[in-house]
C-alpha cells in the first residue's frame, strides 16, 4: 500500500516493483549492482520505505523503457525449454515478467494454477509438524484439495471439529428428535450445503445431518418413505 508522506508517495521494495515493471528480484538485483538508486527514506517497522518518483526517475535513466516488438530470433530462443526464464532474459535483454508472458501466450509453457500440486512431493502436518509425503494427505472437501493434516491425524481432528459444530447446532435445535418429512430431505441431499448449514435452515443437529445423508446414501429403503 502506498504511503503518502509530505507530498511523497513511499513504497516499499516489493510494491515498486510492478509500478516500475520489474518483479521484486529483478528491482532488488539491479539495485545491488548498480549505482546511483535512492537510498530508503524512512523504516515502517521493518520494512524500509522509498521515494516512488525518485525510484521511476532512475529506473528511466538507467533503463529507459522502449517497445520492442518481438521478433523471430527471440521467439526461438524463448521456447527453448532447457533455457530458465532468468537465462531467455539475460540472452535477449528482456525482463523476466515479458519473458514468462511471452511463453504463456505462446503456450510454450502453461503455468498451473497454485492450488493445484502435482509437483508436491511431501508436506508438513499442521497437527503434528511431521514432514510426511504428499500420499499421507487425504483430498477431501467440495473442491477436492488436500487437507493441511496427515492422514494418521485427520480422524482426531475432524472428531474435534465435528463435535464444535454439534454443540454450536444443538443449541438452535428445535426439531431435534422428530421425524424428517420429503421437504427436509429434499434439502438435506442439497450438494451446495453444508451440513452445518442445512442443520441451521431446518432446526436439526449436525450429526442428524451427516446421519441422514449416510443413510440416503447407503440404505435405499430409508431414503424411499420419503418418495423423492
Amino acid at each position: 500500500m502506498v504511503v503518502h508522506d509530505a507530498g511523497r508517495d513511499l513504497v516499499t521494495r516489493g510494491e515498486a516493483g510492478p509500478l516500475l515493471g520489474w518483479s521484486v528480484s529483478e528491482l532488488k538485483r539491479w539495485m545491488l549492482a548498480e549505482p546511483g538508486w535512492p537510498p530508503p527514506v524512512r523504516k515502517d517497522g521493518k520494512a524500509l520505505l522509498y521515494d516512488l518518483a525518485e525510484l521511476l526517475t532512475v529506473r528511466e535513466r538507467l533503463h529507459p523503457r522502449r517497445v520492442r516488438h518481438w521478433t523471430e530470433q527471440e521467439d526461438a530462443v524463448l521456447c527453448d525449454l532447457e533455457l530458465t526464464a532468468q537465462e531467455v532474459a539475460d540472452c535477449i535483454d528482456r525482463t523476466v515478467v515479458a519473458v514468462k508472458t511471452r511463453r504463456s501466450k505462446l503456450e510454450v509453457v502453461r503455468y498451473r494454477h497454485p492450488i493445484h500440486d502435482q509437483w508436491l512431493l511431501a508436506k508438513t502436518c499442521i497437527v503434528c509438524g511431521v514432514l510426511r509425503q504428499r500420499d499421507e494427505f487425504l483430498i477431501a472437501g467440495r473442491l477436492q484439495r488436500r487437507v493441511s493434516t496427515c492422514s494418521t491425524c485427520w480422524p482426531a481432528l475432524l472428531a474435534e471439529r465435528a463435535a464444535v459444530v454439534q454443540a454450536r447446532t444443538a443449541r438452535s435445535a428445535g426439531h431435534h428428535g422428530a421425524e424428517w418429512t420429503g421437504p427436509e430431505i429434499e434439502i438435506v441431499l442439497r450438494p451446495d450445503l453444508t451440513a452445518e448449514e442445512v442443520a441451521a435452515m431446518l432446526g436439526r443437529t449436525y450429526n442428524a445431518v451427516v446421519t441422514a445423508r449416510w443413510k440416503a446414501k447407503h440404505l435405499p429403503a430409508w431414503i424411499e418413505r420419503f418418495h423423492l
